[in-house]
């Protein structure tokens, strides 16, 4: 019999209690928020509550839009009927982040109106669960009952039907959730931080352009931030931002000729 065979099986060790805990202290709440807010939508849906999981509910007004960039990429035209002052019009005016995810995930054969929805609702729980993180993580004392507070806010405001529609809002706010954790919260101040820190910021800036919000703020933050590495890494994150939507603009350029498309549209 060989050494080989006499080697016993490799068994993966357990969790230990305490981390099979904190796990479910951290997923399950931003999990209860989401069912709250989904329970809410739901609540109002006009063909009752079964058509929540009918993709083609959440298909209106911008919707199609970023199914076109899913689908087929920019498109320009200067056939525009919608005011003298526009001479550029086509899907340029929305970014391609979103659409981006979508046509990733209708690889997998689901189409594209689930993979949109599919991508909207993973990133609105990813959002509810950074919403937890920021809220409880170093505050030993009345951090979960802020904690609570802010979910439920972000399960319930005004509004919140965006993050289940399709619609790149989810996305956004989760990308940029997690940049601020990585760049402000984490203990860890490594280069490897930096770098998701960044992947998150470029991510944000391809997605909406309310995610250039979040570079000024960073960029405020590093001024007053206490170290070298923490400062580095959250100016890393400001231009992050800014470089995700540089690369929105260097899409339209390969794809339309020009790089200012959204500008011009927009104006």
């Amino acid at each position: 019999m060989t050494a080989t065979q006499l080697r016993p099986p490799i068994v993966p060790t357990p969790l230990p209690e305490t981390e099979r805990r904190n796990a479910r202290a951290t997923l399950a709440p931003p999990f209860i928020a989401l069912l709250a807010g989904w329970s809410l939508i739901t609540s109002r849906a006009p063909k009752g509550w079964t058509s929540v999981f009918d993709p083609a509910t959440f298909n209106h007004w911008d919707a199609g839009q970023y199914l076109s960039i899913a689908k087929h990429g920019y498109r320009a035209s200067t056939h525009c009927n919608i005011a003298p002052t526009v001479h550029l019009c086509g899907n340029i005016t929305w970014l391609p982040g979103y659409p981006g995810l979508i046509r990733l995930f209708a690889s997998a054969h689901i189409g594209y109106l689930a993979a949109a929805l599919a991508v909207a609702w993973i990133c609105w729980y990813l959002t509810l669960l950074m919403v937890w993180v920021l809220s409880t993580d170093k505050e030993p004392r009345g951090g979960t009952s802020r904690g609570v507070a802010c979910l439920a806010l972000a399960a319930v405001f005004p509004g919140q039907v965006y993050f289940a529609a399709l619609f790149p809002i989810s996305l956004v706010t989760f990308a940029v959730l997690l940049c601020i954790w990585l760049a402000t919260r984490t203990s860890f101040v490594t280069r490897a931080t930096a770098v998701r820190a960044s992947v998150a910021g470029v991510v944000a800036g391809l997605a909406y352009p309310l995610a250039l919000a979040a570079a000024p703020a960073l960029f405020t933050g590093a001024l007053v931030a206490r170290g070298r590495r923490r400062r580095a890494i959250m100016v890393a994150g400001a231009a992050a931002v800014g470089g995700g939507f540089g690369l929105v603009l260097a899409y339209a350029e390969l794809s339309v000729g020009k790089w200012n498309a959204y500008f011009i549209s927009e104006r």
